[in-house]
């Protein structure tokens, strides 16, 4: 699907160029978020796991500086790729937190399954150049 801008001259505006205007900026708000609430991203961790909100604002960090990359061409690849395996841990803490905390918990499910396709956006904005 594309999207076809005119103006002077014409510019395409495909999907995956689009992909790689939204991804970054997404991943980038959502890394600064970390640092606006980091009690709602601490209270998800397990509680072996130390020193929990500075692992929340190096996650934080992680996501955007990764958002940062996956702007540059040349660094797209490995930086979406990095957040593609970074939300599958994630998924994983979540899923944990909702078996011990809220099973009964609709949205934090929607959530699981939303970061879960976040995931596969990641691996494919990765994908394509």
């Amino acid at each position: 699907m594309a999207v076809i801008l005119e103006d002077t001259g014409s510019m395409k505006l495909t999907s995956k160029r689009l992909s790689h205007l939204l991804f970054p900026f997404f991943f980038i708000v959502a890394g600064c978020v970390h640092f606006v609430i980091p009690g709602f991203y601490v209270e998800r961790l397990p509680a072996w796991v130390p020193l929990p909100e500075l692992i929340v604002y190096a996650a934080g960090t992680g996501e955007v500086l990764a958002g940062v990359a996956s702007f540059v061409p040349r660094t797209r690849r490995i930086a979406s790729r990095s957040i593609a395996v970074f939300l599958v841990g994630v998924v994983i803490t979540n899923v944990a937190f909702l078996l011990r905390s809220a099973p009964d918990y609709t949205i934090g499910w929607l959530r699981v399954a939303l970061l879960a396709s976040l995931s596969g956006w990641a691996w494919l904005n990765g994908c394509v150049d």
